[in-house]
């Protein structure tokens, strides 16, 4: 709930457009939901060269076609967090 809290402070006093959630497990997508909700573009990544790794690969089929209404990495690891961005492995950010 303080998390919870936090962000939704840090959303009404920044006002992103844009989020990154790295995993696309169900707390990554539930975030993405709610995100979206309030008008923010967001992009997962994922390490795994499937999203939702919870699920059966033919079912997680339609659950990246459903988010890919963003922008969905997969196979790709965050490196480094700074202020602004994230750093992948491959260098980009």
């Amino acid at each position: 709930m303080n998390d919870m809290n936090k962000i939704k402070n840090f959303i009404n006093f920044k006002k992103p457009k844009h989020a990154e959630i790295v995993g696309t497990g169900f707390i990554g997508l539930e975030v993405c939901e709610n995100l979206k909700k309030l008008g923010i573009e967001v992009t997962f990544i994922e390490r795994l060269p499937q999203v939702t790794p919870g699920l059966d690969r033919d079912i997680s089929v339609y659950v990246k076609d459903h988010i890919e209404k963003g922008r969905v990495l997969t196979d790709a690891s965050v490196n480094e967090i700074t202020e602004n961005n994230l750093i992948l492995s491959d260098g980009t950010d």
